[in-house]
């Protein structure tokens, strides 16, 4: 490349430059003297005096298929209350324990066919429903359970 080919286009670069920041400081300008101008507020709507127009609806929701239906879904009743039912309390919760496995580390028990090693806390399926339960100890024949506030102690009895 010789050397006045290579000063030209250096010149012509340079000056493609200071066009560009001169024609960039001239916007610049001109959008600094430009006038603020603030957008107008839109006029409101004038208020009806007619009282019919002026009525909210309201909707409630019905209790019963007496006092009305969905008119889009006219035979669902996912709106209508149901009774809520609430078990008797039957008394303490029947643990069982049905099994005593692992190593010495780390032994395992099965209670009421969930197994459990020290510290964990799963729910355990009972006649009275589900039951959250914690395995505080292992210790040979027999688990030290927390459940619903009490600790209990259950027997491993082989053959039963």
């Amino acid at each position: 490349m010789k050397p006045s080919t290579h000063r030209s286009m250096k010149t012509k670069l340079n000056l493609t430059w200071t066009l560009t920041r001169l024609a960039c400081g001239a916007m610049g300008i001109l959008l600094i003297s430009m006038p603020i101008t603030h957008a107008q507020e839109k006029p409101t709507p004038p208020k009806n005096t007619n009282a019919e127009l002026e009525q909210e609806s309201t909707f409630t929701i019905p209790s019963s298929l007496q006092e009305g239906r969905d008119p889009f879904f006219p035979r669902s009743t996912r709106f209508i209350s149901k009774p809520v039912l609430t078990a008797p309390a039957l008394g303490p919760v029947v643990l069982e324990c049905k099994g005593i496995s692992g190593t010495s580390k780390r032994p395992l028990a099965i209670i009421n066919n969930r197994t459990f090693a020290v510290g964990d806390e799963q729910d355990v399926n009972t006649a009275q429903g589900k039951v959250r339960v914690l395995c505080l100890e292992i210790d040979g024949m027999k688990v030290k359970v927390r459940a619903q506030g009490r600790i209990s102690d259950l027997l491993y009895r082989k053959g039963i």
